[in-house]
């Protein structure tokens, strides 16, 4: 089998201002993935390796760059390495250099589906729970798939929909944690009357419990009365406990929560993004109207191109 090992390039770089010192460095390490011979290196964004000559030399260009270094040991096979760019960046430098081009072989790394973004969330989802303590339901993760791609075009899947939902979880634990604290302080400020009366309360309780345990100790025959009482007791007495249980429970993030910060990003009214679309595009045309006065071909145009483009359909 083979490691998939990353390099940190910033490291690798760091303090490498005499020259020969990051030629050194370069060279230390093909020697020791040679060395190894079961190593797959990683570099993450690639082209910041190309041209990156010593610094300090002050002529931009004029050191060796890390890429040159590479060529010799990825001819030989001496070398696997995977590589991540960007496209704008590949046509910069890759097509540039062409012999650095052809001892890498390109793969496009296509935005994922809806369907396969949701089952990417489904994964993580044991991971952020834990973090943050909440639990998401499924009808959050596919809000934040479906949210995020409807109004966060700038981005992309996964990453804005794994955003929405870390973010989602954060607030949740944070909201969570603020009611915990304002539960505490009304415990605090509790007047000494208050506490009192409480007391009393569980007091007289109490009492009624043993009343009616004694009532039905007398009855020898019926043993299933007294376990009745028992449970009765303990079910009155639960509701000084539930508050202390209900608090460590985790909070639930669901469709509402995910859109709240998808509104935080966008602008968009909360309202607007969990409305049914197909009420509101079933009154599209009279909302227009009220709008627009006097220009009633103009509307229905609109409100059928509208209506084409959320339902996936193009003008023939």
């Amino acid at each position: 089998g083979k490691r998939i090992l990353s390099l940190d390039v910033a490291l690798l770089m760091a303090g490498a201002k005499e020259r020969g010192e990051l030629e050194a460095r370069v060279t230390s390490l093909i020697r020791e993935v040679r060395k190894a011979d079961d190593v797959i290196l990683f570099i993450d964004e690639v082209h910041t390796l190309i041209g990156s000559g010593i610094a300090g030399r002050g002529n931009k260009g004029a050191g060796l760059d890390i890429a040159n270094l590479l060529k010799p040991a990825l001819a030989r096979g001496e070398l696997q390495c995977i590589a991540s760019t960007t496209l704008d960046e590949h046509r910069l430098h890759f097509e540039k250099d062409k012999a650095l081009a052809r001892r890498f072989q390109p793969v496009y790394v296509n935005e994922p589906s809806q369907e396969d973004a949701v089952k990417i969330l489904l994964g993580l989802r044991e991971k952020y729970e834990t973090y943050h303590k909440c639990k998401y339901t499924l009808e959050g993760i596919n809000a934040a798939v479906y949210l995020s791609v409807r109004y966060i075009p700038d981005r992309h899947l996964p990453d804005k929909a794994i955003d929405l939902i870390d973010e989602a979880g954060s607030r949740a634990r944070m909201e969570s944690f603020k009611k915990k604290k304002e539960e505490q302080c009304s415990i605090i400020l509790k007047s000494p009357d208050e506490y009192w009366q409480e007391i009393r309360a569980v007091q007289a309780m109490h009492e009624v419990a043993l009343t009616n345990r004694l009532k039905y100790s007398l009855n020898e025959n019926d043993q299933e009365n007294e376990v009745n009482v028992e449970v009765l007791d303990d079910s009155k007495t639960s509701p000084t406990t539930t508050p202390s249980a209900s608090a460590d429970e985790p909070s639930v993030v669901g469709l509402e929560e995910i859109a709240r910060v998808t509104s935080l990003w966008s602008g968009i009214p909360v309202q607007q993004l969990t409305a049914d679309e197909r009420k509101l595009l079933v009154g599209l045309d009279d909302e227009l109207r009220k709008r627009v006065i006097g220009q009633d071909d103009a509307v229905v145009a609109i409100s059928r191109a509208v209506k084409r483009s959320r339902t996936g359909m193009s003008d023939p």
